[in-house]
């Protein structure tokens, strides 16, 4: 499920994802889990943008738009616990 949601938030979201948090940007899920105390899933991310400054206005709101409309997208209709976190890519493209 990790490697399906990254491929359709960073390919299928691909034009959402350059709007809100500029050219270059990319989410990675770095684990998904289950809660039991919560019963639901909790999603650990990090987005990697190229201009920090530009992206904090979309911060993390457009991150857990992005997830939760491929989580739809996929079947599952909870809300899941997003943990976001933010830094500076270092890919140079």
């Amino acid at each position: 499920m990790k490697k399906m949601l990254e491929f359709l938030i960073n390919k299928h979201h691909k034009e959402e994802l350059s709007l809100l948090f500029g050219e270059g940007s990319y989410l990675k899920i770095q684990n998904i889990t289950w809660s039991t105390n919560s019963k639901n899933y909790v999603i650990h991310t990090k987005l990697l943008v190229n201009d920090v400054e530009k992206s904090v206005e979309a911060y993390p709101e457009g991150a857990d738009f992005l997830i939760t409309e491929s989580l739809k997208f996929i079947g599952l209709e909870t809300d899941p616990v997003i943990i976001n976190s933010i830094e500076l890519n270092d890919k140079k493209d």
